[in-house]
């Protein structure tokens, strides 16, 4: 149930599984996972996560509507900027990458009013990698340094909406419109735009897409010579059981309270819950996790299934909250 809904469970339903962990023949124990998937608890690694070209195309065919053409963002802008903008993408996709221009050129507060520069200098990277390159942006990006501008707009396809126009929804449409191999450059968390995905399952798919797509500028040096980005994870933050039938289950820290699951660090806890020898765990490899948290079947009787039903009430109500 948990890996179906895609559940990140708060620390008080975190605590919930360690105290019981003991009297269903598992361990539960907090732990990290490194960028590189590797659980410090347990020592296993978690398995690479995958978006299906089937979620991917469920994901790009509901986004236009209740995003890019809503009604809170048909205020910004207006069906010819929409309708140019269609057609601009009929021209220049596919890409390997969309910039979001406004974004880069505020990275460094220090090289701010040298935006322009900034956006150059990403440019130059993913061109230095044979990238084929989107820049979405506004047209006061026009006034710019010309040199620097012309350097872009020679190396990457630009699109500049109108300066009232909200433009992170035209950057996630075109990376969505180019193909699941897209990614994208933003320091954006995105979070609006994936509320307005009305559906759950359907903010679950963004937010996997987003954690497996983007990029996060973390620091361009003043001479171009450095440019640091996150490159995105190939490990999302979401339920899983290993080959080994160990159990990764991710943590809200109070820390990190308002920040989405997905985007939160390496830093952000798991519970790792694995077997030990007991005559109640099915297999020596596999892990009992409540019935409850399984499927929607009746649940065990007998002690096991008393211990079931405590969870639920103590973890299904910290859920619901």
């Amino acid at each position: 149930w948990i890996q179906k809904h895609g559940i990140i469970l708060n620390v008080d339903c975190a605590d919930v599984f360690m105290r019981h962990a003991p009297a269903l023949g598992a361990t539960a124990k907090s732990s990290l996972v490194s960028r590189k998937g590797s659980c410090k608890a347990c020592r296993r690694s978690l398995e690479p996560s995958l978006l299906s070209s089937e979620d991917f195309e469920l994901l790009r065919s509901a986004f236009l509507d209740p995003v890019l053409v809503g009604r809170d963002i048909f205020q910004k802008t207006s069906p010819e900027e929409l309708k140019t903008f269609h057609t601009f993408l009929e021209k220049v996709l596919p890409v390997d990458v969309v910039l979001d221009g406004l974004n880069i050129a505020y990275v460094s507060k220090k090289l701010s009013p040298h935006g322009a520069k900034l956006l150059r200098f990403v440019t130059s990277h993913f061109v230095s990698e044979g990238r084929k390159i989107l820049v979405i942006g506004r047209k006061h990006m026009n006034r710019w340094s010309t040199n620097e501008m012309n350097y872009v707009k020679s190396n990457a396809s630009v699109f500049l909406a109108e300066n009232v126009t909200e433009d992170d929804p035209f950057l996630l449409y075109a990376a969505l419109k180019s193909g699941i191999g897209t990614k994208f450059v933003s320091r954006d968390r995105m979070t609006s735009h994936r509320f307005l995905l009305k559906q759950p399952h359907l903010q679950r798919i963004f937010s996997k897409w987003q954690t497996l797509h983007q990029f996060h500028p973390l620091h361009i040096s003043e001479c171009g010579s450095s440019v640091a980005l996150r490159p995105p994870s190939n490990f999302a933050r979401e339920p899983q059981q290993t080959s080994a039938g160990v159990w990764h289950l991710p943590v809200v820290d109070h820390s990190q309270m308002n920040v989405e699951g997905h985007l939160q660090d390496e830093t952000a806890p798991w519970l790792c819950l694995s077997n030990v020898h007991s005559t109640r765990a099915k297999a020596q490899s596999e892990v009992r996790l409540p019935d409850c948290f399984k499927t929607s079947t009746t649940m065990e009787e007998g002690m096991e299934g008393h211990l079931h039903r405590e969870i639920y009430a103590d973890c299904g109500a910290i859920l619901e909250e």
